[in-house]
């Protein structure tokens, strides 16, 4: 009788992880599907768009920057001296093919990483180092221009930089969303010390139409996490897989199915107000906290955090939008309007309280963020 109701209890256990595996896969498979229908055209910034994929310029532009020392490039941008400024030319004017790729990239009509889906968090990202290169380059290139009499033309570059770095950030996991956002803060760096230029403020607004979807990340994410889960090994048994009947497989399931819910909760926060995200953040950070499923715990507080950067790179660019274009009434995203009393621009930032325009252009915990204009 025992041996009849312990071999029942197996195969309902069996029967129980078949069924829980089939319903959470397919739905991987779906999220996976979602991600790789996404549409992976945007409008150009300057000129007519080129048919193909920026990519295939893109990438060759980095595999010539990432072996180059740009320290030097780095350093007079940061204020060196009169030998720095030497040093960086030099790098600069050995380094010139890069940007072509990078120019020729930015008139594609595709710009969306050709991310792999399937192999989850094994897919490629392009190399932080290679982004950061060629992007000090465009900065230092553009900085160049300007000291040449060629304002304009430092602008075009830095506008086609900007879009490389929005199309980092198109349709890709968090990493690549991160590298995205790092790049475009060292190009807006740049673009904040030009002088006002309309045509400028045109392509920004595009920019800002087309700028990075945080939601979408933190869907990608979710489907990256997915593939993952499928593939993790069923004899790697967790020490917290007792919860799950010592199954590998159910406890997977079960973490992805929880961080489904949160994940898509926090991705319809992307363009709530921010005291509503934050409200959805901390409470998805205290459910996972309490969470039975060690990868939840493990896995969302890394997630929570990153809505924060996305926003603030859209205040930075909106704020360019007011110095080039001129812009007024725009969002702040972290509440209300941009505010400006004439010789400065702000954002509340992230704590959202408004201090007058009290704070600085690197964004902080507390304070505002702040661009001065030039005196008109």
């Amino acid at each position: 009788m025992l041996g009849g109701l312990f071999a029942l209890a197996c195969a309902l256990f069996v029967w129980l992880q078949i069924v829980a595996s089939s319903s959470w896969t397919e739905r991987v498979r779906q999220a996976v599907a979602e991600a790789r229908a996404r549409d992976p055209r945007r409008p150009v910034l300057r000129g007519e768009a080129v048919p193909g994929s920026a990519w295939a310029e893109y990438e060759q532009g980095l595999a010539v920057a990432k072996s180059v020392a740009v320290d030097d490039v780095r350093r007079w941008l940061d204020g060196g001296s009169a030998h720095d400024r030497a040093k960086a030319r030099e790098v600069l004017a050995a380094n010139e093919k890069a940007l072509d790729f990078l120019r020729a990239g930015a008139r594609k009509a595709e710009g969306a990483y050709p991310t792999q889906w399937e192999r989850g968090f094994n897919t490629e990202v392009p190399s932080l180092i290679a982004v950061r290169n060629v992007t000090t380059l465009a900065v230092g290139q553009a900085r160049v221009l300007v000291e040449a009499g060629k304002p304009r033309e430092a602008a075009a570059l830095l506008v086609d930089a900007a879009q490389l770095g929005t199309d980092l950030g198109r349709n890709t996991i968090l990493i690549g969303e991160l590298i995205a956002l790092a790049s475009l803060g060292q190009v807006f760096d740049g673009l904040r010390t030009l002088p006002p230029d309309p045509e400028v403020g045109k392509a920004l607004a595009v920019l800002d139409a087309t700028f990075p979807n945080h939601g979408e990340t933190v869907l990608n994410e979710l489907a990256a996490l997915g593939v993952g889960f499928i593939g993790t090994a069923p004899g790697a048994v967790a020490p917290a897989a007792w919860r799950f009947g010592f199954s590998q497989r159910l406890m997977v399931g079960d973490a992805w199915t929880t961080l489904e819910d949160m994940l898509r909760r926090m991705a319809a926060t992307t363009t709530a107000p921010w005291a509503d995200a934050q409200r959805v953040a901390a409470e998805i950070q205290a459910e996972a906290r309490v969470s039975s499923n060690e990868f939840v715990q493990m896995i969302v507080p890394g997630l929570v955090g990153s809505h924060r950067a996305s926003r603030e790179g859209r205040a930075h660019l909106r704020m360019l939008r007011v110095l080039h274009g001129g812009a007024a009434g725009l969002d702040d995203p972290f509440g209300g309007k941009l505010l400006s009393d004439g010789a400065k621009v702000w954002s509340v930032g992230a704590d959202g309280i408004d201090g007058g325009g009290e704070g600085a252009w690197k964004p902080a915990p507390t304070g505002d963020m702040v661009l001065q204009l030039p005196a008109r």
